[in-house]
């Protein structure tokens, strides 16, 4: 995701699109067994099998691509070892790190074959509501996005944008039966 990319945020995805995309998200609870928060991004590619490849690691030259498009992270399909690739910046803070391998992820489970805007803006909402998903910022008690940042690990940025969203599910207070069964599961 390019840094200069984050404004799409404020696109407007259908209802329906944002339900499948949380839905989507909150299928990794029940894929990985998580039980608690924060959820590991880099556990959740590890267990997924996907090649988590830090910028450090990469050659000069690609390295200097990725850094030159601003990019925080990028993933591919490596016929040749028959997984998914996730080369992600880690000179950027560990919340950073974490929602980029997290936006990865979420493009290669929704699917994604190749960039776009609208793809920037689901793999951003998969990201943020798999690491803060609503019911669980209401579980913990969260008052403000401060509370949200520290209970998910999670950038002030993205936190901020959870509480809001948050805030608009409070309001009109229509629980999901994703949402539900996410409780449930974690209350067992």
């Amino acid at each position: 995701m390019r840094k200069d990319q984050e404004y799409l945020t404020n696109l407007i995805l259908p209802r329906k699109l944002y339900d499948a995309i949380e839905e989507k998200a909150v299928s990794l609870y029940f894929r990985h067994n998580i039980k608690s928060v924060p959820l590991d991004p880099f556990e959740i590619a590890k267990a997924s099998g996907y090649v988590l490849r830090p910028y450090s690691n990469l050659n000069s030259e690609a390295y200097a691509l990725l850094k030159s498009k601003e990019q925080d992270g990028t993933s591919y399909f490596d016929p040749n070892q028959q997984t998914y690739v996730i080369c992600y910046d880690d000179e950027q803070c560990i919340e950073r790190q974490r929602f980029t391998i997290m936006h990865e992820i979420g493009h290669i489970d929704m699917g994604h074959k190749h960039g776009s805007q609208l793809a920037e803006v689901i793999a951003n909402h998969y990201a943020g509501y798999a690491l803060a998903p609503s019911p669980l910022i209401q579980k913990y008690n969260c008052e403000d996005f401060g509370d949200i940042s520290v209970v998910f690990n999670i950038s002030d940025e993205c936190a901020y944008w959870r509480f809001n969203s948050y805030q608009n599910w409070i309001k009109y207070r229509i629980k999901k039966k994703y949402e539900k069964e996410l409780l449930n599961y974690l209350n067992d």
